[in-house]
């Protein structure tokens, strides 16, 4: 499986569209429900992409794996395609710090009954 799916760079080589594939954290929010579970009853998910393998889309489907669109805008027009690509990759890296700590954020609590 790919972290990084690249779908399109814009003529004018300023950004780019990429989904991202995020492995989800063998852990479980406040109340204790895994990330997995936390995943498929809150946001139900569907892969993005027609093209995933069989592999990718069983494992976006039961949570394991965590889907985001993500554009990534260049430091300069004027890059090599390497420069292109470790811009990429440090975008991947800086999302997946902040892709969890949002997660967390936002479902914390998620299947808490009182």
């Amino acid at each position: 499986m790919a972290n990084i799916h690249i779908r399109e760079k814009d003529k004018k080589n300023k950004t780019v569209n990429c989904i991202f594939h995020f492995a989800v954290p063998a852990t479980q929010n406040a109340i204790g429900m895994d990330w997995n579970e936390v995943l498929q009853k809150s946001k139900k998910p569907v892969p993005m992409m027609d093209d995933n393998d069989s592999t990718e889309n069983a494992n976006i489907t039961a949570g394991s794996v965590l889907e985001v669109a993500e554009m990534v805008r260049f430091s300069s027009i004027n890059l090599t395609n390497a420069q292109r690509l470790t811009e990429i990759q440090s975008a991947y890296t800086a999302r997946q710090t902040q892709v969890f700590t949002d997660l967390a954020s936002e479902l914390d609590f998620f299947g808490k009954e009182i």
